[in-house]
C-alpha cells in the first residue's frame, strides 16, 4: 500500500522510511510505547506504514511485549505516522525499510 507522509506529494511518489508487517501478522498501533496503552489502530498483514519521521524510523525503549504466541518479543518500539498524529508499534513485530 503506497502512502504519502503528511504534507508530502501524492502517494507512491515518495521514498520514505516505513515499517512492514512481519511473518504474515497484523500489528497493533498504540497511543504510547506499551501494550497497556490504548490501541488506536492496526496495520494489516502484508502491509507497510510510514514512520513518523521522513528520514528514518525513530525507536525507543518502552513496555515489554510478545508479538504472537511463540513469536519474537522485546521492549523497543517504532514511532509511526497515524493520521495527523503518531503511534507506536513493537519493533520486533515489524521490519524497517524504505517504501
Amino acid at each position: 500500500m503506497a502512502l504519502a507522509l503528511p504534507g508530502t506529494a501524492e502517494a507512491g511518489t515518495q521514498d520514505y522510511a516505513a515499517v512492514f508487517t512481519y511473518n504474515g501478522h497484523a500489528v497493533n498501533v498504540r497511543d504510547e510505547a506499551t501494550t497497556s496503552s490504548a490501541k488506536i489502530g492496526s496495520i494489516p498483514a502484508a502491509d507497510s506504514w510510514p514512520c513518523f519521521t521522513s528520514n528514518g524510523c525513530y525507536t525507543k525503549a518502552g513496555g515489554s511485549y510478545t508479538c504472537w504466541s511463540g513469536g519474537p518479543s522485546g521492549n523497543r518500539w517504532v514511532k509511526v505516522a497515524w493520521g495527523d498524529f503518531y503511534g507506536w508499534v513493537p519493533q520486533s513485530c515489524v521490519r524497517i525499510g524504505r517504501a
